[in-house]
């Protein structure tokens, strides 16, 4: 799992110079031989730096904060791969991908023991269920803490960090094309968002094509590159990240839901339930259909809110990189939901976006 509940509501503990608000700019550096991007990544760096010793101890927040840096630091390479030497990248994506993946099930932990906390405080759902994968959970959480502190080597973790500082110095080289970058990238990402949107609750005839775990990866790449282009200084309207922060919390408890849904299931099977407790493995299969039907409720939920919002938000972003933007537009129109066509589930789960949702743990 890599979304939890958290995320789209909370930033990691980044200064406040290393993770902008949506919706205001930042001041250029009085340094000469520096870029707003570059700042804004080594600030990321460092902080990232700062989070490791207190997130392999499994400090809750440092493990969430280090996990949404390291896939913001994945999107800002990604971005600007076509600048950076390809070695040296490809080492310090590996470290990135790595890290995550470590801290990965300890994370999980910490958010599914924080809903069936939440869910046992007046809940109507089913108390002893909830009980027994509470500690079940907690079970968990133990085994994914011993298993990380031997799975971490920190001195080869915190080298392969260091080649940012590497790589930090093609940006200055290549400054000229960042903007540029931004907003073929933030064009391409809400044509995508739009007609996954589209695929996903107007597929037309039959069943949609659309996944939408691969919906959320795309969300998450949008923000993420919303936040390089404040720290970049381009001027994003307050009701852009208002707009998308309700949007992307309603994927992330979407997908919380499900892999709690998943996780009972999971842990029925391993610990032979049905052979034990029959009474309570019913109330298990109870608790999974809530879930489930929960969870899709919000999925629905962000339907509606981009029909609401999307053509405002895909306006807002727009006027934000006028010439480069608008370029692209004329040669590669965003299309509306309202006006799109039963082809766009295909288009939507082509492309490299759709690799990086079977990339991300």
């Amino acid at each position: 799992m890599t979304q939890t509940g958290k995320e789209p509501s909370v930033n990691p503990a980044l200064p406040a110079a290393a993770a902008p608000a949506i919706g205001g700019t930042v001041k250029k550096p009085k340094q000469k031989r520096s870029t707003p991007l570059r700042d804004y990544l080594d600030e990321i760096v460092d902080t990232l730096r700062d989070l490791v010793p207190a997130a392999i101890e499994g400090d809750e927040d440092a493990v969430h904060d280090a996990r949404v840096a390291t896939r913001r630091l994945k999107a800002a390479t990604d971005l600007l791969d076509d600048l950076l030497p390809e070695k040296q990248v490809k080492i310090f994506r590996r470290a990135l991908r790595d890290l995550r993946r470590a801290l990965g099930p300890l994370r999980d932990a910490d958010v599914m023991l924080d809903h069936t906390g939440d869910l046992q405080k007046g809940s109507k759902l089913p108390p002893a269920a909830l009980r027994w994968l509470h500690t079940c959970l907690q079970d968990n959480r133990r085994k994914a803490l011993a298993n990380l502190t031997g799975d971490i080597d920190r001195s080869r973790l915190f080298a392969k960090l260091g080649r940012w500082w590497e790589l930090r110095h093609h940006l200055l080289r290549s400054a000229d094309r960042i903007d540029n970058l931004l907003a073929k990238s933030l064009h391409l990402l809400l044509s995508q968002f739009t007609q996954q949107v589209h695929g996903l609750f107007s597929p037309g005839e039959g069943k949609s094509d659309v996944d939408p775990h691969a919906l959320r990866i795309t969300g998450k790449l949008l923000r993420y590159t919303l936040e390089m282009a404040a720290a970049d200084g381009h001027a994003l309207s307050p009701t852009v990240g208002r707009s998308f922060k309700r949007v992307q919390s309603a994927l992330g408890l979407w997908h919380d839901l499900i892999v709690l849904a998943e996780r009972a299931m999971e842990q029925s099977v391993v610990t032979q339930l049905p052979l034990h407790d029959t009474v309570l493995q019913q109330d298990v299969l109870r608790l999974v259909s809530v879930l489930l039907r929960r969870a899709d409720a919000q999925l629905r939920s962000v339907g509606k809110l981009w029909e609401r919002q999307g053509a405002q938000l895909t306006r807002a972003i727009e006027s934000s990189f006028p010439k480069e933007i608008q370029n692209l537009i004329v040669e590669n129109p965003i299309v509306e939901p309202a006006q799109a066509t039963d082809a766009a589930p295909e288009a939507a789960t082509q492309g490299t976006l759709a690799q990086e949702s079977n990339q991300t743990p």
